[in-house]
């Protein structure tokens, strides 16, 4: 579902994002 997909995106992102602490854009 593209839902699934949607919000694993999401989460990759995040984790991404995270480490790095440069953009918190949810």
């Amino acid at each position: 579902m593209r839902m699934t997909v949607a919000r694993k995106c999401l989460f990759e992102h995040t984790m991404a994002i995270k480490p790095k602490g440069e953009r918190t854009t949810q």
